[in-house]
């Protein structure tokens, strides 16, 4: 142990990364050249771009609310399923009121999975179409 540690200290890949050349411990000794130059129009982005974004469908708002959609739709199929259990006990049917509804509830989930993968491949293709086109 007493060796690795004397190998650490004289290895300069493992040594801690504040003792490498370009790394600080104080954030105010990061040489300028390895800041990042943010400035406020990178975080800002005024009400009217974000306007003529929405309309001018520069930028597709799909991609970013499907997951929230995949989610209520999963929320949705558990609701369904969790109601149709419960009369189906109510009701004594084992077969067609628990394993089937538990059965269809699985395969409903996966093809609603599926479903949202595909209109996010279709809005990828997009975006990889786009980055295409600008290549020279």
């Amino acid at each position: 142990m007493a060796q690795d540690a004397v190998r650490a200290s004289r290895d300069p890949e493992r040594q801690e990364p504040s003792n490498l050349p370009g790394h600080a411990a104080n954030p105010a000794e990061i040489p300028v050249s390895l800041a990042i130059d943010v400035t406020y129009h990178d975080i800002y982005q005024p009400r009217e771009a974000v306007v003529s974004d929405f309309l001018s469908f520069e930028t597709f708002i799909a991609p970013k609310i499907i997951r929230i959609v995949f989610l209520i739709g999963l929320v949705l199929i558990a609701i369904g399923v969790t109601v149709r259990v419960i009369v189906g006990l109510v009701h004594l049917e084992l077969i067609a009121g628990v394993i089937l509804p538990l059965i269809a509830a699985i395969l409903a989930a996966v093809g609603w999975r599926i479903y949202c993968e595909l209109v996010l491949v279709f809005f990828d293709m997009r975006d990889k179409l786009a980055e295409i086109a600008k290549k020279p």
